[in-house]
């Protein structure tokens, strides 16, 4: 019965090859671009959703107020992260962060030296923060590899780039040099794959910004008063403590280590802690991400998913004002089979055969044009999301 119902169907698409081309082009394009639309908006929302409990990871964004005018970096006060080591209750890890642009020399041996200028995604970090975020480690200890100055852990992209005939074995105990900071190679990393806004390649033991050092005075270790956007502050917090319990313990601190002066109470200057979940990263305009990437609009995100449901929708319509003014014709054919025979449950068998039909091949063409379609949005879409 069923092989009579497709036989029968695909009699009347030959019969009628324009109706049904425009039947399965309407609805193939409305559910490629509705396929599109939840792709792109799928991407965002997937951003760093791949790291080990990631709803107890945060980050310490700040807050200034001047004459009741308000103001926000991701950026806080270097000295947060000691004291927040120190001092605060119900943190697992805090991992400093402190982003570079240095020149970047690599001595090869017998081989020409690499130089490279400029170079960005290069950060200060410590072993706090792999045990934050998830990566792979291909060579190197995962426990020490940052427990000493003048350390580097690579990913492994980076280390082919700097070392290209070496294995990572090989690769381990190698000098890297940064502006004059030579760091020794312990450690390589598999590059983060999944949708993340954490893409820095070269990471140098934060303990390298040794206090009276010039790095050191660059980071502001003990400058309470200087808040630097290249100086961020991760924390994963122990299971039970919460957000706001953080965010007072922070602000207490802050309070403690630098008071309002006289001054800044006459200037109506003000300045707070903001923890910010690891979620809202990729979607805070007031603070953005990082300086390699803007935050996406969660707003603008859900209009698109408006707009993809109501493509969808017309497509439906569409197609259900197409059959349906194709049933005029049809009505001699079901009067036909009713003489012959036929109940009421084979024509509706019969129809919803031929419905499928047109759907699956709708969709089979759908799935095909929406890579096509992805690389006209390369810009709102990277690879790795598609």
């Amino acid at each position: 019965m069923i092989k009579n119902y497709f036989k029968i169907a695909f009699r009347g698409f030959w019969k009628h090859k324009l109706f049904t081309l425009i039947n399965i082009i309407g609805l193939s394009i409305g559910i490629s671009a509705s396929l599109v639309i939840y792709l792109i908006v799928h991407y965002d929302f997937t951003f760093d959703k791949f790291h080990k409990d990631s709803d107890r990871i945060y980050r310490v964004v700040s807050n200034f107020s001047f004459q009741g005018n308000w103001s926000h970096s991701y950026g806080v006060t270097a000295p947060l992260a000691a004291s927040v080591k120190a001092n605060a209750t119900g943190v697992q890890f805090v991992a400093p962060l402190y982003t570079l642009n240095p020149d970047v020399l690599v001595d090869r041996g017998s081989a020409a030296p690499l130089k490279l200028k400029g170079q960005d995604h290069i950060t200060l970090a410590d072993q706090n923060y792999f045990k934050i975020f998830s990566y792979k480690w291909l060579a190197g200890s995962s426990s020490n590899a940052l427990d000493a100055p003048y350390h580097v852990v690579l990913t492994s992209d980076r280390a082919k780039l700097y070392f290209p005939k070496l294995s990572y074995e090989q690769i381990i105990g190698k000098v890297v040099t940064y502006n004059t900071l030579k760091t020794t190679v312990t450690g390589i990393v598999a590059p983060l794959t999944e949708n993340t806004d954490f893409t820095c390649h070269d990471f140098i033991s934060y303990s390298s910004a040794a206090p009276k050092t010039r790095l050191g005075n660059d980071v502001q270790l003990d400058q309470w008063g200087s808040t630097n956007s290249a100086s961020e502050l991760f924390l994963k917090l122990a299971p039970g403590i919460t957000r706001a319990n953080m965010e007072k313990q922070v602000n207490n601190l802050l309070k403690k280590y630098s008071p309002l002066s006289a001054d800044d109470i006459k200037r109506r200057s003000d300045r707070s802690f903001t923890v910010q979940p690891l979620s809202d990263i990729h979607f805070n305009q007031d603070y953005g991400t990082f300086d390699f990437s803007g935050p996406a609009n969660k707003t603008t995100l859900y209009l698109l998913l408006v707009v993809a449901g109501f493509l969808l929708l017309l497509g439906c319509i569409n197609f259900i004002n197409l059959t349906t003014a194709q049933a005029a014709q049809r009505a001699k054919e079901i009067g036909i089979r009713k003489t012959m025979g036929s109940g009421r449950g084979q024509l509706i068998g019969q129809f919803l055969s031929e419905t499928f039909i047109i759907t699956l091949l709708a969709v089979i063409i759908s799935i095909c044009l929406a890579p096509l379609v992805l690389k006209l949005f390369a810009d709102f879409v990277s690879s790795g999301g598609t």
